[in-house]
């Protein structure tokens, strides 16, 4: 036990390594923080299973990503070598019986700078982007898909409400309305622009 300041300093390049049998805990005391600056690499080396970063907290967020950079990206994921699976997975398993309101995903954008003349503010809520670069072989098949949604109940008993994607563009009737529009879509010349179909054909 180590009661007090403790500064590990590796100002000439070497690594730190702390290596334990156990979980090694870092615990700061309450209303203090960890301070971590620079890359930080988490690695299960021969342990079989996902390596995982877990964050508990009694009050707000589980875990909190804060950044103040102007340029790039606040959190960036990069996979590599994926075969199956998802670069980031969301998995929430309802058990609860009463009442309940919640959200899977949520974008929360909120401006309150006054765009000045002559400025542009443009801001895109989800960009999907999706190229294939590869010269595929003749007989061979590419799927891609910008966005599935895939909702269904097991039962029909109770007051089913499912519904796919609900739009709402200026709906208070603030704007330029004809600026506005629910879906625009550029699609390949000779392609199908909207495709819809019963669940008795779903050919």
């Amino acid at each position: 036990n180590i009661d007090g300041k403790i500064d590990i300093n590796s100002a000439t390049g070497e690594d730190i390594t702390l290596d334990s049998g156990g979980a090694i805990n870092i615990e700061p005391y309450a209303g203090s923080a960890i301070l971590l600056d620079g890359t930080i690499s988490v690695d299960a080396g021969v342990v079989t299973g996902a390596t995982s970063i877990t964050s508990t907290a009694f009050v707000g967020a589980g875990l909190a990503i804060v950044s103040t950079a102007t340029t790039g990206n606040a959190l960036d994921i990069q996979s590599t070598a994926l075969t199956e699976g998802s670069a980031l997975l969301v998995n929430v398993d309802d058990t609860l019986t009463a009442s309940a309101e919640k959200v899977l995903l949520f974008i929360d954008y909120d401006k309150s700078g006054v765009t000045a003349a002559s400025q542009t503010s443009k801001t895109t809520g989800l960009h999907i982007d999706m190229a294939d670069a590869a010269t595929n072989h003749a007989s061979g098949t590419v799927y891609m898909i910008g966005a599935q949604i895939d909702i269904d109940s097991a039962n029909a008993q109770g007051v089913l409400v499912n519904q796919g994607i609900v739009l709402k563009v200026a709906a208070d009737d603030v704007g330029e309305a004809a600026q506005n529009y629910g879906i625009a879509m550029t699609v390949m010349d000779g392609g199908t622009d909207i495709k819809m179909q019963s669940s008795a054909d779903p050919a």
